[in-house]
């Protein structure tokens, strides 16, 4: 890669924002406040403004903000003023101006390198944040020792008892399970297009800690996912009349070591018995069947507007019985902007979607693929992983995943 000036500040801009991506929620000082978070979101805004941006990129920043201060504004008049609420609204503007500055961040490195280079450097980055995760998997097996040890470091972790599940440094292997889904699927490619060991083996290591989570969303759209790569594979056998030997080759491998964890005897029955209690007597299946209809309620309670983003939390957690919100992403969304502004919201994803589909329609194989991997898993994301997590807005996912949706439509 050519050294130039130029790309200074973005390579250390996106350092910064890997080091948050792999540091996750340790860069917490007590409950809520990363402190990681704080100083990307104060770069990326600062930086937003001696960046230059594309017209329409801009029209649809300011629609999003658009609709976030207005669902801000019917917050504020529908309730009390929610200082906590009112945060979380700036906070995320301030996460949509950064999106946007990365995306611009990853465009100007790529022209002093090259596309394959960006593609290789975010495999990187989850390859050693899974190692990262496996290690912690080893060392603390039962999440509850890990969340008392964090305790010593004043890092406060509310979260559920997992025992011999990696919860990563996210600390929820559900959340880690469905955010790696999508470098899986970079690494795929990698292995396709340009074949080694190295990307053999970090392909290997990351569906092997996509495995150890347990998470049943995960798994599932990983098979789906396995099933549409073998579909692809016979079409381009078929289409090019050959089948090169590093393809032949990861025919191979990937079912063996599904076949080779699987057939672990321990990881085999905890994956049976995780699948095997997905019924209304199961507590996480019976808890997310509550709150679905928490969310129906609270929704025809405020179906236009909605309640404003994070000003019903308070009346979720009272409706649940304790401290916990909602567990779908699209229900809160329904809830926080009700259905106009969801409506909008669709009718913008749907456009971002066609202008991807329309950019890269006639690209080369390998730009073409990445920018239809992305397509895919986002719609895979929105319309069933965020039905059973608050994945939409998580910033470990909306952060990395929309600043790479941008940049690809940024591309020229």
């Amino acid at each position: 890669m050519i050294i130039n000036k130029e790309t200074f500040f973005s390579k250390i801009y996106l350092m910064v924002i890997a080091f948050y991506l792999l540091l996750g929620n340790l860069g917490k000082i007590g409950a809520n406040i990363n402190f990681i978070e704080i100083i990307i979101l104060f770069l990326g805004c600062m930086g937003f403004f001696y960046t230059k941006h594309n017209k329409k990129k801009l029209i649809s920043l300011f629609l999003l903000i658009f609709i976030i201060i207005s669902s801000l504004l019917v917050g504020v008049l529908k309730s009390d003023v929610d200082y906590e609420a009112v945060t979380y609204n700036i906070r995320l503007i301030a996460q949509i101006i950064t999106i946007f500055t990365i995306s611009y961040q990853l465009f100007k490195l790529e022209k002093y390198s090259n596309f394959k280079f960006i593609i290789n450097a975010i495999v990187n980055l989850y390859f050693i944040l899974c190692v990262i995760s496996l290690t912690i998997f080893f060392i603390f097996p039962d999440s509850r020792d890990l969340w008392a040890f964090l305790s010593k470091f004043h890092i406060v972790i509310d979260g559920d008892p997992h025992q011999m599940r990696v919860v990563s440094t996210y600390f929820d292997p559900n959340f880690f399970g469905n955010i790696l889904l999508f470098p899986i699927l970079l690494s795929f490619l990698l292995c396709i297009y340009y074949p080694s060991k190295k990307n053999t083996m970090k392909l290997i290591i990351m569906i092997i800690g996509l495995l150890l989570t347990f998470s049943r969303s995960s798994i599932v759209c990983f098979l789906f996912f396995i099933f549409i790569f073998y579909f692809y594979l016979l079409f381009y056998a078929f289409y090019f009349k050959k089948l090169s030997k590093s393809l032949a080759l990861i025919v191979f491998i990937i079912p063996t070591l599904v076949i080779m964890v699987f057939f672990n005897t321990y990881v085999s029955e905890r994956i049976i018995s995780r699948f095997s209690s997905t019924s209304v007597n199961d507590g996480s299946t019976f808890a997310r069947i509550e709150s679905f209809n928490i969310g129906n309620y609270l929704f025809w309670k405020e179906p236009i507007l909605g309640y404003g983003y994070n000003f019903s939390i308070s009346l979720q957690k009272q409706l649940r019985g304790g401290g916990i919100a909602l567990d779908s992403s699209l229900q809160t969304i329904l809830i926080s902007f009700g259905f106009i502004g969801s409506i909008i919201l669709s009718l913008l994803l749907l456009l971002f979607i066609y202008s991807l589909y329309q950019k890269y329609k006639l690209e080369n194989s390998f730009l073409k693929v990445v920018c239809y991997c992305y397509i895919l898993y986002t719609i895979i994301s929105i319309l069933f992983l965020s039905i059973f997590n608050q994945l939409i807005l998580y910033p470990f996912w909306l952060i990395p995943m929309l600043s790479f949706g941008i940049y690809l439509l940024a591309r020229k």
